[in-house]
């Protein structure tokens, strides 16, 4: 069952425009790739996965100036 903070956090992440990162806390095999937590909150927080920024670490980083 999701927190409410994280319903909360997600709904103010959604607003800012934030970067959001999401990973299974697998503690059995089995619950690897198990996002329904992560779905179930997004629902809960009247979003779909599409008003979210999914971090992404794919994406090519800038490098710094040094």
């Amino acid at each position: 069952y999701p927190i409410e903070a994280d319903v909360l956090m997600l709904r103010i992440a959604a607003e800012e425009g934030a970067y959001v990162s999401v990973a299974t806390d697998a503690h059995r095999p089995d619950e690897i790739g198990d996002f329904s937590y992560h779905l179930d909150t997004v629902s809960l927080a009247g979003l779909k996965l599409s008003d979210l920024r999914l971090f992404n670490s794919r994406f090519p980083r800038k490098s710094s100036s040094k």
